[in-house]
């Protein structure tokens, strides 16, 4: 089940994270801070557009150059577009779970976003107390 996006929200989205990225101290020079930035808005871009594999693959070049975890939420929205529902879960998960202060529109679209998600995601774990066991 793809869960509808409305590209006023995308754009929204992906606007406050291109303004907001915050210059990382993992990250090598303000040139990969100025390119990173660049990423996200042609990312936000494609995703106005529907083309989520490119946004995705221009958000993925954005986490490489700063890897802050406000990006997750746009890789959450490429995966939701992707109908890639485990990994649009495990973005925004991420997103929450490591996002300092995160903006609060942005939050609560992520906790609705992983509410609906996980109503057609199933988790398997499997626990095992031999060591260096496989499962095959």
């Amino acid at each position: 089940m793809c869960l509808p996006i409305s590209r006023k929200v995308i754009a929204l989205i992906a606007v406050t994270f291109t303004l907001t990225l915050p210059v990382n101290a993992r990250a090598q020079t303000p040139q990969a801070t100025t390119q990173a930035r660049e990423a996200l808005r042609e990312g936000a871009r494609l995703l106005e557009k529907l083309q989520y594999q490119a946004a995705l693959a221009r958000f993925q070049e954005a986490y490489a150059l700063v890897p802050t975890p406000k990006i997750h939420y746009n890789f959450g929205l490429a995966y939701l577009g992707l109908v890639r529902q485990p990994e649009a879960l495990e973005a925004f998960e991420t997103f929450l779970r490591e996002t300092e202060n995160p903006p609060p529109v942005q939050k609560l679209k992520a906790i609705e976003h992983v509410e609906r998600l996980k109503q057609n995601v199933m988790q398997l774990v499997v626990t095992c107390n031999i060591e260096g066991a496989k499962v095959l």
